[in-house]
């Protein structure tokens, strides 16, 4: 954690973060005190570790992933933190309708392919679809979080 901490206030500097983010340098270690390393996987590379090698503490999805089922969220364990990892396919806004009733059932035939379905279980790529119309949906409490992140930066929190 330490060289990473220090590696980041080092990118912080170098790339002009405003002056009142927060300050990553971690306290000095007692020299009696065993090396901390602390690293951030997504779910899929948690799923597919050398459990032995390290402790997992938490996932910071809505619900636990199919991947690590033995893994608590942060918001059960009392952390009201959500931060996802998503990919999706987007297009324009002025394509025609026609064009995106085509992708979108793209979408869906390739989503219902047992082929796909288990080249991504082989790969550790968890499934979860969203429509157009549901992730349109979930963009305002996304919006009012990060709005809510952004203000306890700028308050220097």
């Amino acid at each position: 954690m330490r060289h990473g901490s220090r590696q980041l206030c080092g990118q912080r500097a170098r790339h002009g973060a405003p002056p009142n983010w927060p300050d990553f340098t971690p306290p000095p270690r007692p020299t009696f005190a065993p090396p901390l390393t602390a690293i951030g996987l997504n779910v899929g590379e948690y799923a597919t570790a050398d459990k032995g090698a390290m402790r997992a503490l938490a996932q910071f999805a809505e619900e636990r992933s199919v991947l690590a089922e033995d893994l608590p969220t942060a918001k059960e364990q009392g952390f009201d933190v959500i931060m996802s990892s998503e990919r999706g396919l987007a297009a324009r806004c002025e394509v025609p309708e026609e064009i995106r009733a085509r992708l979108a059932e793209a979408v869906d035939a390739a989503l219902a392919n047992p082929e796909f379905q288990a080249q991504a279980k082989q790969q550790s790529l968890p499934l979860a679809f969203q429509s157009g119309a549901e992730w349109k949906e979930a963009m305002p409490a996304r919006l009012d979080r990060y709005r809510d992140i952004f203000a306890l930066i700028k308050e220097g929190q």
